[in-house]
């Protein structure tokens, strides 16, 4: 590992857990430790005990509960491919190696965001939180019926806005 070099994971990311808040950086840099120690000290002190409990009990099972999340993973993908490749109104390019995707629809993403957290209960992030309108991000990485309820709304919720 270079001394210039920082790592950082979570175990949101890894390891399918977002609600449990746990993380890591790694760094032989021994200034961006203790930079990053006085920034923590100022957001907490410590992490919950239930969630330390919680990480650790998945770093034990890590090898089975990954296994678990790839399948999950790859049917998600799955399902989400033959979605989008139906749907005129949308462009994208596949992720690879990634949970979330940024498919293209019309000119701006912001109207489409909004009616789906107002109207149909249903998340995403606009593109232009990211740079990129006309996009808007899609996760994949849950359970596999929500994302196809998710689907169903984004659905009405492009039609209601770009009905031809």
């Amino acid at each position: 590992m270079s001394p210039n070099s920082i790592s950082i994971s979570t175990m949101s990311k890894t390891y399918g857990v977002p609600a449990i808040r746990i993380g890591w950086i790694a760094t032989q840099n021994e200034s961006i430790i203790k930079d990053i120690r006085k920034v923590r000290e100022q957001i907490t002190i410590c992490n919950s005990a239930l969630n330390e409990a919680v990480a650790l009990d998945l770093l034990k099972r890590k090898t089975e509960h990954l296994k678990d999340i790839k399948k999950r993973i790859k049917v998600n993908l799955s399902l989400l491919t033959e979605w989008i490749e139906k749907q005129d109104k949308l462009e994208w390019i596949a992720p690879d190696g990634s949970v979330t995707c940024f498919p293209r629809f019309g000119k701006s993403s912001k109207k489409l965001c909004q009616l789906l957290v107002e109207k149909y209960r249903t998340f995403t992030v606009p593109g232009y939180c990211f740079n990129m309108d006309p996009h808007f991000r899609i996760g994949f990485g849950g359970e596999t019926q929500e994302l196809e309820e998710g689907l169903k709304k984004l659905e009405l919720a492009m039609k209601e806005i770009s009905p031809t």
